[in-house]
């Protein structure tokens, strides 16, 4: 899902750059951008896959704390000690 959305924003990047510059086609925008265009897209894109995996993790640790709230205890067993 980050990459996808990585990808999406990296396309929107480039149409807003190619509206905004005259001198810049849609297609050099998005393929062939300006290293400081492409230092910021991939920045974004790492800040996105971080955070869909730390959410991920934590979603999962929730979801296995639930779910232990939710089994039964488990019966102890008999020993057969004679301690007393």
């Amino acid at each position: 899902m980050a990459i996808v959305l990585g990808l999406l924003y990296w396309i929107l990047d480039g149409c807003l750059i190619a509206v905004l510059n005259e001198d810049v086609h849609f297609i050099d925008a998005i393929f062939a951008p300006e290293p400081a265009w492409t230092y910021r897209r991939l920045m974004v894109l790492g800040l996105l896959i971080i955070a869909a995996i730390y959410f991920r993790v934590r979603v999962l640790k929730r979801l296995d704390e639930t779910d232990k709230r939710k089994r039964p205890p488990k019966p102890r067993q008999p020993t057969n000690d004679k301690r007393l």
